[in-house]
C-alpha cells in the first residue's frame, strides 16, 4: 500500500524505519525461528555455582526420568530423551506446550571429573552436580632488571 506525501520529521522518518524494519523482522526472521523451533525442543536451564559445585538444572516436566540420558563427553555435557510427556489429550483446546525428543549440550568446566558428576530428578526439574576442579594457585614472578 503506497504512503500518503507527508511533511518531512525526523521523528517520524525513525518512526518509519522502524515500522519498515519490524515488517522485514516479521516476515523473514520469525517465520525462520518459528520453523526451527518446531523441529527441536530445547528445556529451560539454568546453571550457577554453589560451593565448590556447578549446579545446572534443566526443567523437563511430565519427563520420565527413565527416559533421560545424560553423557560426557570431553567437557560437553549432554542431556537427552527419546521421548517427551503424553500428548494424549481427549478434547484439546489449544496447546502452547510442546512434546517429543530433545537434547541439549553444555559445556563444563576443564578439569571437571565426569565420575563425580551426580545428577538427580525431583518435580519435573532435572538437577546435575559437577565438582568443580580446585583453581589452580596463583605464583608470583619476580621481574628482573639488567644493570
Amino acid at each position: 500500500m503506497p504512503r500518503t506525501p507527508q511533511r518531512w520529521g525526523p521523528l517520524r522518518q525513525l518512526e518509519d524505519f522502524r515500522r519498515d524494519f519490524d515488517e522485514l523482522f516479521d516476515h523473514y526472521l520469525r517465520a525462520r525461528w518459528r520453523s526451527t523451533a518446531a523441529r527441536q525442543l530445547l528445556p529451560l536451564v539454568e546453571s550457577f555455582v554453589e560451593g565448590d559445585q556447578l549446579v545446572i538444572r534443566a526443567d523437563l516436566p511430565g519427563v520420565d526420568p527413565e527416559d533421560i540420558e545424560i553423557t560426557i563427553t570431553g567437557n560437553m555435557l549432554r542431556v537427552a530423551s527419546r521421548s517427551g510427556p503424553s500428548t494424549e489429550r481427549e478434547s484439546r483446546i489449544g496447546q502452547e506446550f510442546r512434546y517429543g525428543p530433545f537434547e541439549r549440550t553444555i559445556m563444563l568446566p576443564q578439569g571437571a571429573a565426569p565420575e563425580q558428576i551426580k545428577a538427580s530428578y525431583r518435580n519435573g526439574v532435572l538437577e546435575v552436580r559437577v565438582t568443580l576442579p580446585p583453581k589452580p594457585a596463583a605464583h608470583k614472578v619476580k621481574v628482573h632488571t639488567e644493570k
